[in-house]
């Protein structure tokens, strides 16, 4: 049976013009829209390990426990392919801790990156930044695996740009404690839009949790970059409307879960500006015409 968690990044002021609430508030929210769990961003303003101490860590958990909510998920946000070994050894710090957070909110999965969320780091070759992914992956996973957690590792650039790799990065590391998120928007982002079908099956019983949100692909300017040896290129933008309204294919996406027998958590996102603005009326209209939409198709 499918369940369906409200992403609290949603409402964090990330992007701007987007209104930037209390965790508590989300949480009242995901009980007033029939989530059946909230999953936490552990940075600020959310859920940073640098602001919950032990008796803050026990009000949030026995607060969403009162709600009849659950915590299927703490986000992570590292980046294990800079190429400074003291900023990698950082990452591998900041992510063993929230680790120690799931723990302690009786979470038992942390979402991970393999890079950041910007461009490739200059001054190293993609080999060299996989490489190093792995190794503080192996690291990081066997101390998870120390403290009864599951890593999903998820296909977001740059490193992780296409669900190939994650499934490679995952044999790499040969570990039941990791496994895949498959993010259908970053599919199609990707360019494997075309591939949903294909990407769910070749994950199989790897997909441990789902992230989900919808966008529309706009026409972007000309540019030239240094990837395309200074020519003329053709660029989009991707902009966030509910889900249902987009042009991700959640149809096949959630047949083809169904046809594995997956029976996780859908976690609603909205990662971006969102067509009608990032005012807290029109987040609420996204997040509960998604879960309408979600529902429809489990």
């Amino acid at each position: 049976m499918f369940k369906f968690a409200l992403h609290s990044v949603s409402y964090s002021g990330t992007w701007g013009g987007q209104c930037r609430l209390p965790l508590e508030s989300i949480i009242s929210k995901a009980k007033e829209f029939g989530y059946d769990g909230i999953e936490i961003a552990a940075k600020r303003p959310h859920g940073s390990v640098l602001d919950l101490d032990s008796d803050s860590r026990k009000r949030l958990k026995d607060l969403i426990k009162s709600k009849g909510l659950e915590i299927p998920c703490l986000a992570g946000y590292n980046d294990f392919a800079d190429p400074s070994p003291y900023n990698r050894e950082i990452n591998q710090i900041y992510v063993r801790e929230v680790i120690k957070l799931a723990n302690d909110l009786d979470t038992g999965l942390v979402r991970v990156f393999a890079s950041g969320m910007g461009a490739m780091h200059k001054g190293a070759s993609f080999e060299e930044q996989w490489g190093w992914v792995r190794e503080n992956l192996i690291e990081v996973v066997k101390y998870a695996g120390d403290q009864g957690i599951v890593l999903g590792l998820q296909n977001h650039p740059p490193i992780m740009h296409s669900y190939h790799n994650v499934l490679q990065m995952i044999k790499e590391v040969d570990s039941d404690n990791l496994k895949a998120i498959i993010d259908a928007p970053l599919l199609f982002q990707a360019g494997e839009g075309g591939k949903i079908e294909e990407a769910v099956e070749k994950t199989g019983d790897l997909m441990v949790y789902c992230h989900t949100g919808a966008h529309k692909l706009l026409p972007g300017p000309f540019e030239r970059t240094e990837i395309a040896g200074g020519v003329l290129r053709k660029t989009y933008k991707f902009q966030g409307v509910p889900m249902g309204e987009g042009d991700e294919d959640y149809r096949t996406y959630f047949r083809t879960l169904k046809k594995i027998g997956f029976d996780g958590f859908f976690s609603y996102e909205i990662c971006g500006p969102v067509v009608g603005g990032g005012g807290e009326k029109n987040l609420d209209k996204c997040s509960k015409k998604s879960l309408e939409f979600m529902k429809s198709l489990s």
